[in-house]
């Protein structure tokens, strides 16, 4: 639900600007850019983030059963 609510701020149209608008844009600009930098395209890096991936999704199901 948080991922859904952060892509609707970062690409729907913005019709009024609010005083944290400048704060949550230079935020999510940031953010994108240090996410761009850790992936470089490299087949590598789709295997590690899906092995990272499926890890992290394993250990919240053994978390849960727990």
């Amino acid at each position: 639900m948080g991922a859904v609510a952060a892509a609707a701020a970062l690409f729907l149209p913005v019709r009024r600007r609010g005083r944290n608008q400048g704060a949550v844009e230079r935020a999510g600009t940031r953010t994108v850019a240090r996410l761009r930098t850790l992936h470089s395209g490299h087949v590598g890096d789709y295997v590690a983030w899906l092995v990272a991936g499926a890890a992290t999704f394993g250990a919240a199901l053994t978390l849960m059963v727990m």
